[in-house]
């Protein structure tokens, strides 16, 4: 019996954990655009997401969101300095009646809407 609980416990050494993570979020009504706000919000806990799932340790309470406050918080903050910076609107964003970037329809970033 000893020897199966060490083998088992080995086995369990070897497995690997996939991480995961979910966003649950009430931005926008159907068929509406993202206000400026609720798009920073969105990255901020897009940088939550990623930070979650590219996380790499030993051990999962010492990865992703189990760690210092700080460090929880960089790749958050990081990633929502992306949700107005232009060349990131001009990749990922288009009107949702026209399909014009943000760019082409003057870059102003409190103009999303």
């Amino acid at each position: 019996a000893e020897e199966a609980a060490g083998r088992a416990l080995e086995a369990a050494k070897l497995r690997v954990h996939l991480p995961a993570a979910a966003l649950v979020a009430s931005l926008a009504s159907p068929g509406s655009c993202l206000s400026p706000a609720q798009l920073t919000t969105l990255y901020h806990e897009v940088g939550h997401a990623l930070h979650a799932l590219l996380s790499r340790a030993p051990s999962h309470h010492f990865g992703g969101l189990r760690v210092a406050p700080d460090f929880v918080e960089v790749p958050s903050v990081l990633f929502e300095r992306l949700a107005l910076h232009p060349p990131a609107l001009e990749a990922w964003s288009t009107h949702m009646e026209t399909g014009a970037s943000p760019a082409r329809r003057g870059g102003a970033a409190g103009r999303l809407a």
